[in-house]
């Protein structure tokens, strides 16, 4: 049942000079109370932060990641073993991963490399131990635990396959497609901006849905999920997790543009959820089964605007529309640090120099608890593009845009400045 699976990959002044020089005194330390207390409480009607609280970030290294001619120098798919201090990257090209220690030096050349052992192409990976990894190959959307060194398959499951399975059997039961009630759920899918997340027991991977608007077809209520878990005891499949109710009814331009979830593991029991659309970062207690937002935009997204929120949007072609849009990316959560990382993109521009296109970035910055403390803007946008990320001990990790050569994937490390 391709077809369904095809459709949902188819968002005052004073008289008095001192009293003015008093008040002009006062106004100033009250802005620098503001803006340096690390927290801005004041909001305007629409939830946005009126003060722009800028967070200093201070660059603590760079190093390069040494590859080889199989591989091309950007990152398709990265883990980080934060025990080990160790990058793992796929290559899907060939298949392997490719295992770098990171340390003190500059030039770090891959300490080993792995063969996946299955023929299918894979899109991610998680290694649980020395003795067992789990992949997700794009072929059949599915997630396999392997055995090490042999790779010997211990299980495999396919939440779509379930979907499509039920589609089917709906077709030939005389229904129209418009009628399955899980029309929308979406494929799971996996990559640099969206790996898969583990929390407790359970792998939790984002979905690639279309648009109701998109498609045709009204939502009449039905639920509409945004990330699917794989329990690797009891391999149970569970949709639990919606996605935030600025989706309901609006084109939002498909999945690879505004509806592929953003997820990263946060304190126990919970995942943090950001969804491209919504300037509100979300939380999700995995054993309540509860959604919890707090408003966590960036000051410079005003707005988003839909895909068939003007005249001049539905005329243009969805790529034009989406490198004209903000949106809101990668979430990391820093527990070396009890910080949340949010990344915003602003809308695409051009490099004079290279005539490379790139989206100027912001890290919005946030508490443990999910509190604004303020943003920074990531220096040089022209010079990282759609970058991967992740939190290591010495802080957080870019890829930088690989102009250099075709034989190193470069990253620089930057830490915030309190």
């Amino acid at each position: 049942m391709r077809t369904l699976k095809n459709m949902i990959l188819k968002s005052s002044t004073t008289n008095s000079k001192h009293s003015s020089r008093t008040s002009i005194l006062i106004a100033f330390m009250l802005i620098c109370t503001v803006l340096s207390c690390g927290e801005t409480k004041a909001q305007d009607n629409m939830g946005r932060y009126i003060y722009h609280n800028e967070v200093q970030f201070e660059k603590v290294k760079s190093y390069s990641l040494a590859i080889d001619t199989m591989m091309m120098p950007k990152v398709s798919y990265l883990c980080y073993d934060e025990g080990a201090h160790q990058l793992s990257l796929l290559n899907p090209d060939n298949n392997q991963i490719y295992n770098y220690q990171l340390g003190t030096q500059e030039e770090v050349k891959p300490q080993s490399t792995t063969a996946i052992g299955f023929p299918e192409h894979a899109l991610g990976f998680m290694v649980l131990s020395k003795d067992s990894i789990l992949c997700f190959d794009d072929n059949a959307s599915s997630l396999r635990l392997f055995s090490l060194p042999g790779w010997t398959k211990q299980w495999s499951v396919a939440p779509f396959e379930a979907i499509e399975e039920a589609a089917g059997a709906h077709l030939e039961a005389g229904n129209d497609i418009s009628t399955f009630d899980s029309l929308f759920f979406g494929v799971p899918y996996v990559d640099y901006a969206h790996p898969m997340v583990k929390v407790g027991s359970s792998v939790y991977i984002s979905l690639l849905g279309s648009d109701p608007s998109e498609m045709g077809v009204p939502l009449d209520g039905r639920f509409v999920p945004s990330v699917v878990s794989i329990d690797l005891i009891s391999k149970a499949i569970d949709y639990s997790i919606p996605f935030s109710p600025v989706y309901d009814e609006v084109n939002w331009g498909g999945g690879f543009f505004f509806r592929h979830t953003s997820i990263a593991p946060y304190k126990e029991g919970k995942l943090l959820i950001s969804y491209s659309a919504d300037h509100n970062l979300y939380s999700w207690d995995i054993a309540d089964k509860k959604l919890n937002g707090m408003y966590a935009g960036a000051y410079d997204i005003k707005s988003i605007i839909p895909k068939d929120g003007t005249k001049e949007f539905l005329k243009m072609s969805q790529i034009e529309w989406g490198n004209g849009q903000p949106r809101y990316a990668t979430v990391l959560y820093d527990k070396y640090r009890d910080l949340i990382y949010r990344i915003a993109t602003l809308p695409v521009e051009k490099d004079p120099k290279t005539k490379t296109e790139y989206r100027p970035m912001v890290v919005v910055v946030l508490d443990g608890d999910m509190n604004y403390i303020g943003e920074w803007t990531i220096p040089h946008p022209e010079e990282y593009g759609f970058s991967s990320f992740f939190v290591s001990s010495e802080g957080l990790n870019i890829e930088r845009k690989n102009s250099r050569d075709n034989h190193h994937i470069y990253f620089d490390t930057y830490a915030p400045v309190f």
